[in-house]
């Protein structure tokens, strides 16, 4: 999955906002996803320089811990649910894990 740059921005944009809503931190990330923190940051600012297979661990992760905590996710327009059939043909996504 190829992102140009106003797409990349867009999900920066939606990736940061779903962090808000979770109310995890980028520690708290990096910690419960076994990531450095300069990763996850790297996966916010969707710089390029982050495995696809780790952007989608940090987006699952999120959208798991906004449910768990009933609230209401912000809808992604590119890491949807359909992309990520599409992703899987490509690379290895990992389980994120549960929430805590």
């Amino acid at each position: 999955m190829s992102l140009n740059t106003l797409e990349m921005q867009q999900t920066s944009q939606e990736l940061r906002a779903n962090l808000g809503i979770s109310g995890l931190t980028v520690p708290d990330l990096a910690t419960e996803l076994d990531m450095e923190p300069t990763t996850v940051e790297s996966v916010l600012a969707m710089d390029g320089s982050a495995d696809p297979a780790d952007v989608w661990l940090v987006r699952d992760h999120m959208q798991n811990t906004i449910l768990m905590r009933r609230r209401t996710p912000f809808p992604y327009t590119r890491l949807t649910d359909e992309m990520r059939t599409v992703a899987k043909s490509w690379f290895s996504l990992h389980e994120a894990p549960l929430p805590r």
